[in-house]
C-alpha cells in the first residue's frame, strides 16, 4: 500500500490510535500484538509501521493521547472552582475518574513486560504535562497565600502527582465510593502540610 499523505494520513493515524487503544485496554500491553492491531484496523503492516515504529511506540502514543485528553478536560473544569485548595480537590477527583479507565490500568503491565527498571524519557514526557497542572495549582496557592511561601513547588508537585497516581494500586479500595474518599483524604493530607 502506498504511503498516505495529508489529512487522509492523519485520519489513518487517528484510526490506528483509536483501535489500538481499545485492544490495549482489552488485552493489556504484553498480550497485544501488532497482528491484533492489523486485524482490528484492517490496515496493512506497512501502513501501521509508517505511522508507528513498533508496538511500544504505538502504545506510548495511545498513552500520550489519553494524557492530552486529561489535560483538555482539566482546562474545561479548572475554572469551575476558585482557590488553589479547591482546585487540588477537583484535580484529584478528575484524576480518580481518569485512572479508572482501562488504558491507565495497563501501565504496570507495560513496565513489567518491557523490563523497565526506571521510567524512560518517553514516560516522563507523557506525565510531565500532568505534573505541570499540579505545579500551576501550587504556584497559584503560593501567590494567593493559601500555601506556604517556602514550599518547593517542583518537589511538592512531583510528590503530590506520584502520591495521587499510585492510589489506584491499592487493591482493598475497589468501590467507587471508597476511591473518592481515598483521593479526598490524600489531598487533605498534602494540604495540611503545605497550608499557610
Amino acid at each position: 500500500m502506498a504511503r498516505l499523505a495529508g489529512t487522509k494520513s492523519e485520519d489513518t493515524k487517528k484510526t490506528i490510535l483509536e483501535q489500538a487503544t481499545k485492544i490495549f485496554e482489552q488485552k493489556g500491553y504484553s498480550s497485544t500484538s501488532m497482528m491484533d492491531i492489523r486485524q482490528e484496523t484492517q490496515l496493512s503492516k506497512g501502513t501501521i509501521y509508517y505511522h508507528f515504529k513498533d508496538k511500544e511506540d504505538l502504545y506510548l502514543s495511545c498513552l500520550h493521547l489519553s494524557s492530552l485528553n486529561l489535560i483538555t478536560k482539566w482546562t474545561e473544569y479548572e475554572n469551575t472552582v476558585s482557590g488553589a485548595i479547591n482546585k487540588l480537590f477537583l484535580w484529584a477527583e478528575l484524576y480518580e475518574i481518569e485512572m479508572k479507565k482501562p488504558l491507565s490500568q495497563t501501565i504496570s503491565d507495560y513496565i513489567i513486560s518491557t523490563k523497565k527498571e526506571f521510567l524512560n524519557d518517553s514516560i516522563i514526557k507523557l506525565v510531565e504535562p500532568e505534573i505541570n497542572v499540579v505545579k500551576s495549582i501550587l504556584l497559584e496557592g503560593k501567590s494567593s497565600g493559601e500555601f506556604r511561601n517556602d514550599m518547593d513547588t517542583d518537589q511538592v508537585s512531583l510528590i503530590l502527582y506520584n502520591f495521587i497516581s499510585t492510589l489506584d494500586d491499592i487493591p482493598m479500595y475497589r468501590t467507587d465510593e471508597n476511591f473518592k474518599t481515598l483521593y479526598k483524604e490524600a489531598v487533605n493530607i498534602i494540604v495540611k502540610g503545605i497550608k499557610s
